[in-house]
């Protein structure tokens, strides 16, 4: 007499018994059969979302320059997502970074279409930041004159001594 149990059937699995892992052994078969381009586009994504997170927490605490150009770094990454670019220009007119914010939102203007909504407030901040250009570079201008003005004032009383 053998001391070995008696053999058995295999137990044969049911449907249901896989069903849990049809969802990894399909998106395992996507992530496979994908192009390699597709992982990139899907890392650059997700960096480009990470650098807007940290933009936002600056753009939070008020550090709008720095925000800005976190935003931009993120647009640079991934430019399909026009947010990234539309927070840089706001964050640079915040920031009173007049001309970063005349190119961004120009190039804002250049790449949404026709019918977006935010033309509106891309064009109203985009002359905005001109007029503040104007005045800045006429009080500059007016500065200018000033100082030289009182350089030939002093040189004039330095002549007559």
């Amino acid at each position: 007499m053998s001391s070995f149990p008696p053999q058995t059937a295999p137990r044969r699995a049911t449907r249901g018994h896989f069903a849990p892992l049809l969802p990894l052994v399909a998106l395992c078969w996507v992530l496979a059969t994908a192009a390699p381009s597709t992982a990139s586009a899907t890392n650059k994504a997700t960096e480009a979302a990470a650098i807007s997170h940290v933009a936002h927490g600056k753009a939070t605490s008020g550090k709008w320059t720095a925000a800005a150009e976190l935003y931009m770094q993120a647009y640079r990454t991934d430019p399909k997502v026009l947010g990234y670019l539309r927070s840089g220009a706001t964050s640079y007119f915040k920031a009173g970074a007049w001309q970063e914010a005349i190119d961004t939102y120009e190039l804002l203007l250049d790449r949404l279409p026709n019918n977006d909504e935010g033309r509106v407030k891309a064009r109203e901040r985009l002359a905005t930041c001109r007029q503040r250009v104007k005045k800045e570079s006429a009080k500059a201008e007016q500065q200018q004159l000033a100082a030289e003005s009182k350089r030939a004032a002093a040189q004039a009383k330095i002549d007559r001594i």
